[in-house]
């Protein structure tokens, strides 16, 4: 029934950060597989979810892979991701991303207050508020919305849904910011210059406010242009190495190993015990029978 399929998701450890000594990142490695089942099929639409994979800076890495996929293997991807981290980051904390003074980068900007009348809190919405409608990435349907909700005289729907707009708002000049850079990264790629690949890549990360040191910002950058590599080749022997490689896979495989030659003993034990053997005086031939024990009968064979 294989080739029935065009939808798949992968979650679980492609969406958990990668140990380090991963050369690409995670939720490529299943990705490879399901465009090599797509290809050998003769499909030309798939579509893949990736569980918990949530951020700014997948924007960029899901637009790249999808248009590589596009140009070396004919096929049309749709890549999703999760939206529950954008959600719970409001509900928890009250963290919300808007974009910087001089229109040029994400920042951070938390609502969170025990009081949302208190003077803080409401300088911080209306910086919001400003930060958002002077924007040249504001379009007329962000602002009629932001308009619309401002109008409302309950103070907790605005605070509330204003929030998650912020949220819509920032993701959308995610998506344009990872747009523009797309052709430019692939062109790097296809000419081999790594160096420059993962200087615009991580000048972008940066700039999408990507969370950990600057060597961690780089490491996602090199991620990309190895997972870009993978893809383009499709090389899922090496996918599968790499899988193997993980700690979580090693662990697993090593229990299973001891679990396999448990139970090898286990029944090497059990072959080796003697049987219930007795000599059947009634049979012509003496043959030795088998006692089975039943509940609490015996039968001979």
């Amino acid at each position: 029934f294989a080739g029935e399929f065009g939808s798949f998701a992968t979650g679980g450890l492609a969406s958990k950060g990668v140990p380090r000594q991963c050369r690409c990142i995670a939720y490529v490695l299943p990705l490879i597989d399901v465009i090599d089942h797509a290809k050998q099929r003769g499909k030309h639409t798939v579509k893949f979810h990736v569980l918990g994979q949530a951020d700014h800076k997948d924007h960029l890495t899901n637009l790249l892979l999808t248009e590589a996929v596009r140009r070396y293997h004919g096929i049309n991807i749709e890549l999703t991701c999760d939206s529950a981290t954008y959600f719970n980051g409001w509900a928890r904390f009250r963290d919300v991303k808007t974009i910087g003074a001089g229109d040029d980068a994400m920042k951070s900007l938390s609502f969170k207050t025990a009081d949302r009348a208190s003077s803080d809190c409401q300088r911080r919405f209306a910086t919001a508020v400003a930060s958002v409608l002077t924007q040249p990435h504001t379009d007329a349907d962000m602002i009629e919305r932001i308009v619309s909700v401002l109008s409302r005289d309950d103070g907790a729907y605005r605070y509330e849904v204003f929030g998650l707009l912020l949220y819509m708002h920032s993701h959308r000049v995610a998506t344009d910011w990872s747009r523009a850079v797309v052709d430019q990264l692939i062109g790097l790629h296809q000419a081999g210059e790594k160096d420059e690949f993962v200087s615009v890549a991580t000048d972008l990360l940066a700039r999408l406010n990507i969370n950990g040191a600057t060597w961690a910002v780089k490491q996602r950058a090199e991620r990309m242009y190895n997972s870009l590599s993978l893809v383009i080749r499709l090389d899922c022997d090496e996918a599968r190495r790499i899988i193997r490689d993980f700690p979580e896979v090693e662990a697993l495989t090593r229990h299973a190993r001891i679990q396999q030659n448990t139970g090898r003993a286990h029944h090497s034990q059990r072959f080796q015990m003697s049987p219930n053997i007795v000599e059947d005086k009634s049979s012509e031939n003496h043959l030795p029978a088998t006692t089975l024990r039943v509940g609490s009968h015996d039968r001979r064979h």
